[in-house]
């Protein structure tokens, strides 16, 4: 599993990843589980960076981090050929609070079959809803049950 995976799992099990200055912080981190806290011990650098993109992204599209979460309601969102300051592109999950996404870029949501799960994804500035539907169809093909 790769680190923007294991964000996205342990966000979704009810955890916080966050950095406090250079140090990550995993919150409630009594709760962990000893391969979660393996992991975590061998993965750290790659989940700081993980997070600090996560972050950079939120931060860039106005998402309004200041917005507290009603009652810790988290959903899961793609971000799609997210540019880097080196110009490679990369693409990750992130949870974001559910009272944040009216401030967020283009978000269309979907859902997999057979329980598979979904979520949303968030598209760049100038992206258009189409375009997003298309990233979803080439990601996921026949596994999407529906797109809203």
């Amino acid at each position: 599993m790769d680190s923007t995976s294991f964000i996205t799992r342990i966000e979704g099990a009810g955890f916080a990843l966050a950095m406090n200055g250079d140090r990550l912080r995993v919150t409630p981190a009594s709760k962990l589980s000893d391969p979660q806290r393996e992991f975590i011990a061998n993965h750290r650098d790659e989940l700081i960076q993980a997070v600090r993109l996560r972050d950079k992204v939120l931060e860039s599209s106005s998402a309004g981090n200041d917005i507290p979460p009603a009652n810790n309601d988290r959903i899961l969102i793609h971000i799609p050929d997210f540019k880097l300051q080196n110009g490679d592109k990369v693409s990750f999950d992130a949870t974001v609070p559910r009272a944040n996404l009216e401030r967020l870029r283009q978000v269309v949501k979907f859902k997999l079959i057979d329980d598979q799960g979904g979520g949303s994804i968030l598209g760049e500035p100038g992206k258009s809803r189409t375009e997003l539907v298309d990233i979803l169809k080439e990601k996921y093909g026949d596994r999407l049950e529906s797109i809203q």
